[in-house]
């Protein structure tokens, strides 16, 4: 399994309960059309009151979206994809209506997993 964490942020003057509708309802279901290299799309949107971090630093992220690949190859060939500007535009172009793309990033993760079985 190969997993890929994208930290969003929403673009400004839209409300949280807008993005998520927007994510959910329109882009989730272009980025599935896109890549059937995903095997798992998890989202994680923030509870209002809910962030713990220091005093005086603001939650930095709309949502923390967790994208499983059955291996690398997968993971890859989704970056050639976002490489070639004909075949991105559409999934690029919506990402323009809903994203502050300056203040998103990714994390290539190596999950590690305990439970209590």
């Amino acid at each position: 399994m190969f997993k890929l964490l994208n930290f969003l942020v929403r673009k400004p003057g839209m409300s949280q309960a807008d993005f998520r509708n927007y994510y959910e309802t329109v882009h989730r279901p272009l980025a599935f059309k896109a890549f059937p290299q995903i095997l798992k799309h998890v989202r994680n949107y923030p509870e209002d009151g809910g962030a713990m971090f220091p005093e005086g630093v603001d939650q930095p992220w709309d949502a923390i979206v967790e994208i499983y690949f059955r291996d690398r190859k997968g993971y890859e060939e989704m970056q050639a994809f976002m490489a070639d500007p004909v075949k991105n535009k559409e999934l690029v172009d919506d990402s323009f209506n809903f994203l502050d793309l300056a203040r998103c990033g990714g994390l290539i993760v190596d999950e590690v997993v305990s439970d209590r079985s």
